[in-house]
């Protein structure tokens, strides 16, 4: 949760099926000072998280990698790996 998120900026932040609707991930990310998440889930507010922690993540965060996962029938789930904006190293 967001107060272990805010306790370890060295560690990656991995947030896997946030509940929907919840704002803890968005909290979590909010109070992450860290340079990685990875994120598996769909991206739809009604299946993981919130829409804010989407907007977050869109704006303050660069997807480095992205994989489909083996997936129940009708999911579109994946895993997701970013790094903070200014610390992108793709290509390098």
């Amino acid at each position: 949760g967001p107060d272990q998120a805010a306790e370890h900026p060295e560690r990656t932040l991995f947030l896997c099926w946030p509940p929907p609707g919840d704002p803890m991930a968005a909290h979590a990310l909010a109070v992450y000072q860290g340079e990685r998440v990875v994120f598996i889930g769909e991206w739809n507010p009604k299946t993981a998280a919130d829409e804010t922690f989407f907007a977050a993540l869109e704006a303050n965060w660069e997807l480095e990698e992205a994989y489909e996962l083996p997936r129940w029938f009708g999911m579109k789930d994946r895993l997701s790996a970013w790094v903070r904006r200014g610390n992108v190293t793709l290509g390098a």
